[in-house]
C-alpha cells in the first residue's frame, strides 16, 4: 500500500464528497450479478454469512475462502431469487479466494463487468450481505492503492476503501459509479497489527486471474502430499529449539499418504522444497500446488535438530482417517490453566472441558471442546502433559500442542511465562 499514514488524514473530506454523490447508474444491473451466501457446519458449529460475485455464465461464483472454508452446507441466493445449494469446487488459500459452483437457473445472471483500475480518492460502493441481513450498499472512496510489486495475498497487495465493511461483507464487490467491479472485499485492513476502520479488497484483475487459474486447475488432477503444515512461530521455534522464521511444522500426516510413506511425522520441520527455502504454510502450499500428481520432490526435513532429505511422490487421491470412541477420565492441569477429559488410555487424545480465563491456555486461544492429540512429538495424555510442563518450566517455557477443532488441525505453543 502506498502512503497509508498521509492518506488517512485526508479521508474525512474526500469521503464527504463521495457520500454526496448520486447512486451509481449501473447499481441495479450490478445487483443481478451478486449473491448472498450462508455457510453452515463450519468447524465449531459456526454459521457464516458472506457475499459472492458471479464470474461466468455457467454458474461460477467467487467469494472469500475464509467465510466458507470447512462448511458442510452452502446456500446462495441471487437478487430476488430463492435459495439454491452451492459447492466449494476450488480454492486458493494464499489469495483467500474460493470458487463456488451452482446449477444455473433458466435465466442466468451475466458476470459482473470489471472496472478499470481506480485512482486514489475515486468514489466507490461496497455491496455486501452485512450481518446476514441481505444486500446492503455503503459508499466511500478508494483510500489506498495496492502495491503491484507486493507478494500475492499480502496486505500491501490489497486496495483500501473507507466504505462500511462488516461481517457478511467478505466476498462482496467494490463497484465504481457505473456499477463496474473494482475489487472484492476480504475483511478489515490490518497495518502493523492494528485494525483500521477501512475495508481491504483484492483488485478485480487479481480475482479474475485466480478464478481462471482455479477453473484450469479443476480440469487437471490436483497434487496431494497427505500432510498439513503450520507456519513456524517464535513460540513454536522455542518449543522445538528451532530457528524462527524458517520452515514449516508438520501438524498432521494422513496414514498411507505420500508424506507418511516417505517418512514424515508430526512435528517434523520442513525447511525447503527441492532446495528452495520455505518460510510459511502458504508458501509451502503454493510449492505443492504448482506440481502434478506423480511428480517427485525433495523435502529438507529437520527432526529433533537432525537434518535429512526425503523424496515424496505426489498423488491425486486422498483418504481420511477415522475417529474411534473411548472412555473418559477428567484431569485438571493447573499449570496450563485447563481441565481435560482423556478419551482412552495413556497417550490417547484429550478434550478440553474447561479453560481458566487469562491463563496460559486461554492466552494461546485454546477453547472448550478442543481436542489435544499430540504433546511435542508424542501422543497426548494427562501424564504426558504434566511431564512436558515440568520439563519446559526449566527450559524454553513453551509447550507445543497439536489441537483439533472440528476439521481444523493446528499447532499451538502455550507460553508458560
Amino acid at each position: 500500500m502506498r502512503g497509508i499514514g498521509s492518506l488517512i488524514l485526508g479521508l474525512a473530506s474526500l469521503a464527504s464528497i463521495a457520500r454526496a454523490a448520486e447512486p451509481p447508474r449501473g447499481l441495479e444491473a450490478a445487483l443481478r450479478s451478486i449473491v448472498v451466501i450462508e455457510a453452515k457446519g463450519i468447524p465449531g458449529g459456526v454459521t457464516s454469512f458472506a457475499t459472492g460475485v458471479i464470474v461466468d455464465s455457467s454458474g461460477g461464483i467467487v467469494t472469500a475462502l475464509h467465510a466458507v472454508d470447512g462448511a458442510t452446507e452452502i446456500t446462495i441466493r441471487s437478487h430476488g431469487d430463492t435459495p439454491r445449494p452451492a459447492v466449494l469446487s476450488a480454492a486458493d488459500r494464499s489469495a483467500d479466494l474460493a470458487l463456488l459452483d451452482v446449477t444455473p437457473d433458466d435465466s442466468p445472471a451475466p458476470p459482473l463487468p470489471p472496472a478499470a483500475p481506480p485512482e486514489l480518492g475515486t468514489p466507490i460502493y461496497v455491496i455486501g450481505n452485512t450481518l446476514g441481513t441481505g444486500i446492503v450498499v455503503t459508499r466511500g472512496i478508494v483510500a489506498a492503492l495496492p502495491d503491484t510489486a507486493a507478494e500475492p495475498g499480502s496486505p500491501e497487495g490489497h486496495m483500501l476503501v473507507d466504505a462500511l465493511v462488516a461481517q457478511g461483507s467478505s466476498g462482496g464487490p467494490v463497484v465504481d459509479g457505473e456499477g463496474r467491479w473494482a475489487g472484492m472485499v476480504v475483511g478489515k485492513a490490518v497495518v502493523d497489527e492494528s485494525v483500521l476502520d477501512l475495508g481491504m479488497a483484492i483488485p478485480t484483475a487479481r480475482v479474475l486471474a485466480v478464478a481462471g487459474a482455479l477453473r484450469a486447475r479443476k480440469a487437471k488432477p490436483a497434487p496431494w502430499i497427505g500432510i498439513d503444515v503450520a507456519t513456524m512461530t517464535a513460540s513454536m521455534a522455542a518449543a522445538l529449539s528451532a530457528s524462527p522464521g524458517l520452515g514449516v511444522v508438520v501438524s498432521q500426516v494422513t496414514s498411507g499418504g505420500p508424506g507418511n510413506r516417505a517418512g514424515l511425522a508430526p512435528i517434523d520441520v520442513i525447511t525447503a522444497v527441492d532446495g528452495r527455502p520455505v518460510h510459511s504454510a502458504e508458501e509451502f502450499e503454493r510449492a505443492i500446488a504448482s506440481r502434478r500428481p506423480g511428480e517427485a520432490l525433495k523435502l529438507s526435513v529437520s527432526t529433533d535438530g537432525h537434518g535429512r532429505i526425503l523424496q515424496v511422490e505426489l498423488r491425486e487421491s486422498r483418504s481420511e482417517p477415522g475417529d474411534e470412541p473411548a472412555p473418559v477420565i477428567v484431569t485438571e492441569l493447573e499449570s496450563l490453566g485447563l481441565t481435560i477429559a482423556q478419551l482412552g488410555g495413556i497417550g490417547a487424545p484429550v478434550v478440553v472441558v474447561s479453560v481458566a480465563g487469562g491463563g496460559p491456555a486461554d492466552r494461546a486461544e485454546i477453547r472448550l471442546g478442543d481436542c489435544i492429540d499430540l504433546v511435542g512429538r508424542g501422543p497426548a495424555g494427562a501424564r504426558v502433559l504434566k511431564a512436558e510442563v515440568r520439563r519446559q518450566l526449566s527450559g524454553s517455557r513453551a509447550v507445543l500442542l497439536r489441537i483439533r477443532r472440528g476439521d481444523l488441525v493446528r499447532l499451538v505453543a502455550v507460553d508458560l511465562m
